[in-house]
């Protein structure tokens, strides 16, 4: 570490902070990193979240898996990836929500989603579609677009395997 102080930090940033167990990591690495951090500098950080008694070299079992490898902000990168992982997960259960019949409970669901990631235009496409709703402003010229590369590619491939 930098300087002395930086495990007990860590331990204080973790104790006070709120939020899900990631949440309350990522905060004691900000605190971490405050202090001085890694005698080697900024360059990468990562979280591994594991149920208890999952082995390290195997997948099962790990609920939380993330690195960020060469980042000029490595912490705010993983916390940024941390907090889209969690809008996608809103976004999963918000459409099984939906197609359960609990459209009230999809609605706070997909708003919860937009409020983490309000950024990603795609999660508010994914929701509207799900929910069968008028596609958020300009995405419909988007959408028909995109259908129309998919449609494109899906004949290539098809042409590529037949040829191949």
């Amino acid at each position: 570490m930098e300087r002395p102080g930086v495990p007990e930090a860590m331990a204080r940033a973790f104790s006070e902070s709120e939020g899900d167990l990631e949440d309350r990591l990522i905060a004691a690495l900000k605190a971490a990193q405050a202090l001085g951090g890694d005698l080697r500098g900024r360059q990468s950080s990562a979280l591994l979240i594991a149920e208890k008694g999952a082995r390290e070299s195997e997948a099962d079992g790990r609920v939380f898996d993330l690195r960020v490898d060469d980042a000029r902000d490595p912490i705010g990168e993983l916390e940024r990836l941390a907090r889209l992982r969690k809008a996608h997960l809103d976004l999963a259960e918000g459409s099984m929500a939906w197609e359960r019949g609990e459209e009230a409970l999809a609605r706070e669901i997909f708003a919860r989603m937009r409020a983490r990631a309000p950024e990603e235009g795609q999660l508010a496409l994914w929701a509207a579609l799900a929910m069968g709703e008028d596609l958020p402003a300009g995405a419909e010229e988007r959408w028909r677009e995109a259908r129309r590369r998919i449609e494109a590619a899906k004949g290539r491939i098809g042409n590529a395997n037949e040829n191949g």
